[in-house]
């Protein structure tokens, strides 16, 4: 039997429950693997170990801050940090978080750092986006969005699954096409192929090689003029055998 063209396209969602049970489980100040084995994010190749992979970039408050997860930094009177707050006019430095206070979250789409100063007195929240193209990492300074409450967004491919080399944690569709042609339509794709070529093939052997125009670009010309008439006699000497008059007349 032949088979009919078929485009098949499974979707699969997650379910609201499942994507609200997803965590990413930590193991240290540097990774959390997720409980649906889906791969460990390990962030200690993102950070820096000499100094803050965000240094001194101001935002929207007019603050300047900088940011290293994994290892702490010091800068002014922020040491061992993770995340500091700087006011450049008077020269003060904030505590926004601290590297060995940090508490990993999956919201959904990515995975997320929570982080508390030594006092408690401050919390800085760092997105981090999975990006497997990013081998060097992007990021957003939001700086103070609430009181004592900072926002980050770090894109990196350290943030992915495995490095980047496991699929992406978002819980987005999973699309599968599957197609299947059938035979006909595979003769059909290589007929018109196969007649496209000779058609070219055969316009450029006439225009450049035997220098022909007009209708005699076409190859085969004089073929394709008789090429109805030769049908017509071969359906008429197939009427006739099946009418029981023979083949072709003696000549």
């Amino acid at each position: 039997m032949e088979k009919t063209t078929i485009v098949s396209v499974v979707l699969f969602m997650t379910t609201v429950m499942h994507g609200e049970s997803k965590q990413c489980v930590q193991n240290d100040e540097c990774s959390c693997t997720f409980d649906d084995g889906s791969g460990k994010v390990d962030l200690s190749m993102l950070g820096s170990k000499s100094t803050s992979i965000i240094r001194d970039i101001f935002a929207p408050d007019n603050y300047a801050y900088s940011f290293n997860p994994c290892y702490p930094f010091s800068e002014g009177t922020c040491a061992n940090a993770a995340g500091c707050q700087i006011d450049t006019a008077r020269s003060i430095y904030y505590n926004i978080g601290d590297s060995k206070k940090v508490d990993f979250s999956f919201d959904g789409s990515n995975v997320v750092g929570a982080y508390t100063a030594h006092d408690g007195a401050r919390k800085s929240q760092v997105t981090y986006i999975c990006d497997p193209s990013a081998s060097s990492p992007t990021f957003t300074v939001m700086g103070e969005t609430k009181q004592s409450f900072y926002e980050f967004r770090i894109s990196s491919k350290y943030a992915c699954p495995d490095g980047g080399s496991g699929p992406g944690p978002g819980p987005g569709p999973i699309i599968t096409v599957s197609v299947s042609i059938s035979v006909g339509w595979v003769l059909t794709i290589l007929f018109l192929s196969g007649t496209s070529l000779y058609l070219i093939a055969g316009l450029l052997v006439n225009k450049i090689y035997r220098h022909n125009s007009g209708r005699e670009l076409l190859p085969n010309i004089s073929f394709w003029i008789s090429f109805p008439g030769l049908v017509k006699d071969g359906c008429l000497f197939v009427v006739g055998l099946v009418r029981g008059r023979g083949g072709y007349g003696k000549v």
